[in-house]
């Protein structure tokens, strides 16, 4: 991972709850993973009516609101359990009861999840 990667929040004065939620979630994760490898391409998740794209971009993350963006992988759901994802916690019950479905590439869902669960513990960065 570049030493200089950031995470840019697209239009922040305008982000949702969710989107916001990810982002400080993704600056925890920047700043507790080191050297690991991150994610390519694009996840759009979407809560209720909420809607957010995360796009891995060479040197940076980028969070929009809404699906405007092409994406590889989307994860679809309650609010809830989504929350517990940005906060680095996988809700495999809310999969199995299909609260919480996805499509796409599930690799890059899941790596997108395991670098959310390195955010637990580690401080934002400002």
């Amino acid at each position: 991972m570049p030493a200089d990667m950031r995470v840019r929040l697209h239009e922040r004065e305008r982000m949702s709850l969710l989107g916001l939620a990810l982002g400080a979630s993704l600056e925890r994760a920047l700043a507790a993973a080191g050297g690991a490898d991150l994610p390519r391409g694009a996840v759009a998740i979407e809560a209720g009516t909420m809607a957010v794209t995360i796009a891995f971009r060479g040197d940076e993350i980028v969070v929009r609101d809404g699906e405007d963006v092409p994406h590889e992988a989307a994860v679809r759901g309650e609010l809830t359990p989504l929350l517990e994802l940005c906060a680095g916690r996988l809700p495999l019950a809310a999969f199995l009861r299909g609260a919480v479905r996805t499509s796409g590439k599930l690799g890059l869902v899941l790596r997108l999840a395991r670098l959310l669960a390195a955010a637990q513990g580690a401080p934002v960065s400002a």
